[in-house]
């Protein structure tokens, strides 16, 4: 597994740059109106194409759940958030997610999203730093899981319980590892432990 990481605002929204993506990845850029998502879903296409396609867009597909694949059997997946844009690479499934530790709304997001036992670990823990942290590091794990199952939202999000840092559902054993940034949290789901040590900087 490799995990990428690039600052998306700093590149230029060309047109070429643009033109050499996957058509499915170019309309879903030009859904967006705002430059700097733009910027952001560019920077994830730029490294898909990179380390994954090598400039053959033909076998970038899109599953029924809505969940990007790759026909030549590379698995990915791309997120983006704040500044950054992500992209973890794999020979097999996995899910990741890239948060800016912006807070808004956390407790009443919280109740919405958490497990009780994950509301649990945030009571127990009074250090606002550190709840802060943890409240990315929760949040971030239940995105990573959600975009590997590819069922984004259509499920209740308090009956996933990732209070710990592995997950057993149906007989399936998830396994989590979190990175933590400066002001940004990110977490990989897979059913593998073989998660890098570091991440690696992308100059695209």
């Amino acid at each position: 597994m490799e995990i990428y990481l690039a600052d998306a605002l700093q590149i230029s929204l060309d047109k070429n740059l643009i033109a050499g993506l996957p058509e499915i990845r170019q309309n879903k850029l030009l859904r967006f109106k705002n430059a700097d998502d733009k910027k952001r879903c560019l920077a994830a296409g730029l490294m898909i194409d990179k380390h994954i396609l090598h400039g053959d867009n033909s076998v970038y597909k899109i599953a029924d759940n809505g969940k990007p694949y790759c026909e030549n059997g590379i698995c990915f997946n791309a997120s983006h958030s704040g500044k950054y844009a992500l992209l973890a690479v794999d020979s097999q499934e996995l899910g990741a997610d890239i948060e800016e530790n912006l807070l808004k709304n956390a407790d009443r997001i919280a109740k919405h999203i958490f497990h009780p036992n994950e509301l649990k670990l945030l009571e127990n823990e009074k250090d606002g730093k550190k709840n802060k942290e943890l409240f990315f590091r929760l949040w971030t794990k239940k995105e990573a899981f959600l975009k590997y199952s590819g069922i984004g939202i259509r499920r209740t999000l308090k009956d996933i319980d990732l209070s710990q840092d592995r997950f057993t559902e149906n007989g399936e054993l998830y396994y989590f590892k979190t990175y933590s940034l400066p002001e940004y949290t990110i977490s990989v789901c897979s059913k593998s432990t073989d998660f890098p040590q570091k991440i690696k900087y992308e100059v695209i």
